[in-house]
């Protein structure tokens, strides 16, 4: 049995305030607009700290743990080090009231897939119930090798076969970058 088995829907929130932001308060007006989770960047004894306020407000956090490893879009970047450091970190955490899940790489190109199995297996190792979350940005330039949408989702769910994915969808607007910005464009 997952996370996602033992908690009614997530209302989750992209509010995503970073340390220096993250407050009960600002976590507390989430929970007055609906959500019961959100995205937030901790790192070090941060973590702790949200996860502490999230709790006492009644929310849950998806992490990105800052400093653990260093996944953006350059492929080769998560090795053996950073495996065990994010596996530290979730062992550390599990369990917490505040905790929803981590995140291993938001909008990921797939390129970097295979350092995303390497953070699955880290989180696996941790036995972890927590989500293992990725979050998704399609578009051509993040096939990379993949000749399709569903290349990318099949190639994902054989690295890191998790059970909660989304992805972001942006609108094409048919103008120029200046006429967006003037409020003249209009999606296509």
């Amino acid at each position: 049995m997952s996370l996602l088995d033992t908690l009614p829907f997530q209302i989750f929130g992209w509010y995503g305030p970073n340390e220096q932001f993250l407050s009960r308060q600002t976590l507390g007006e989430l929970v007055a607009a609906g959500f019961n989770s959100t995205l937030v960047n901790l790192q070090g004894n941060d973590i702790e700290r949200g996860l502490n306020d999230a709790a006492a407000v009644g929310i849950r956090l998806c992490v990105v743990p800052k400093g653990v490893f260093s996944l953006w879009r350059t492929p080769g970047t998560v090795d053996a080090v950073g495996q065990q450091r994010f596996t530290d970190v979730i062992k550390k955490y599990e369990g917490h009231p505040g905790l929803l899940g981590w995140v291993a790489i938001d909008e990921p190109m797939a390129d970097v897939f295979d350092d995303i199995g390497r953070l699955h297996q880290a989180w696996k190792a941790a036995n972890s119930q927590s989500l293992f979350y990725v979050n998704h940005w399609m578009t051509n330039q993040s096939f990379g090798k993949a000749r399709s949408y569903e290349d990318i989702w099949e190639r994902l769910q054989r690295v890191a076969p998790v059970p909660f994915v989304s992805a972001d969808g942006y609108p094409i607007f048919a103008c120029t970058e200046e006429e967006w910005l003037e409020g003249k464009g209009k999606p296509e």
